[in-house]
């Protein structure tokens, strides 16, 4: 007798247990619908980003460093000329390394010093552009590399707001025909994601060594236009 009313009881408490906690659990009073939303447009780049990168390599680490120092100076001097301002120049990488190269000849090893200077210079004209790498080419500098071809930061922000502000109202256009269709309408969102895009960067990269032995000639850097898109994924509140 008492085992059966500790049953009743215990019984009884999980049943108050359940009834407490069913809102819980009770399905949403709406459903969803995931869209994605897109918007793209042709803009005219004003901007560049170049990569000299002048590269020594001697059997005396002091010569090495003077030969790519000497180098190096001269393109800063040209760029000072072409009124490129210091914060638009920046060093990416200076290295000074020791390695073993092997001569086939005596079949040994000889020690050989490298040291590798790369300077980044960012551009907002398709002018300097061109005249940045001749400057490059005059310097003495052994690769330049065409990085980036795009838009200034200020105007990339507002070129990226006004792309994600259209690809909104496209998921939003997208989601309403849906609900529509299916005898539902749109009374919220549930989530929105921004989906990242990298272009891929034009790059073109010149060997120097080449170049300077040609006849002097003006690089000619063509930005023509560009394309930058956005994409966003909107999940949508229906009822």
């Amino acid at each position: 007798m008492i085992k059966g009313k500790q049953w009743l009881a215990t019984g009884a408490f999980m049943l108050s247990v359940a009834c407490l906690g069913s809102p819980a659990v009770q399905a949403a009073d709406y459903g969803t619908i995931t869209v994605d939303g897109y918007a793209q447009d042709t803009y005219i780049a004003n901007q560049a980003v170049v990569i000299a990168t002048n590269r020594v390599e001697k059997d005396n680490l002091a010569t090495a460093k003077a030969d790519n120092d000497r180098s190096s100076a001269r393109f800063l001097q040209a760029l000072q000329a072409l009124g490129i301002p210091s914060n638009q120049i920046k060093t990416n990488d200076y290295t000074v390394a020791e390695n073993q190269q092997y001569m086939p000849a005596t079949k040994t090893y000889k020690t050989v010093y490298t040291v590798t200077n790369s300077i980044q210079v960012t551009i907002n004209d398709k002018v300097n552009t061109s005249k940045v790498i001749d400057a490059a080419t005059n310097a003495g500098i052994s690769n330049v590399r065409l990085d980036q071809i795009g838009l200034n930061d200020a105007d990339k922000r507002a070129m990226k707001d006004k792309l994600l502000i259209e690809a909104a109202k496209d998921a939003r256009q997208k989601a309403d025909a849906l609900a529509a269709a299916l005898g539902t309408k749109v009374v919220g969102v549930d989530s929105l994601n921004e989906d990242q895009y990298y272009a891929q960067p034009r790059v073109a990269m010149y060997k120097m060594d080449s170049l300077a032995a040609a006849a002097p000639t003006t690089s000619q850097i063509e930005y023509g236009n560009q394309k930058s898109d956005e994409h966003v994924t909107v999940v949508f509140r229906v009822k």
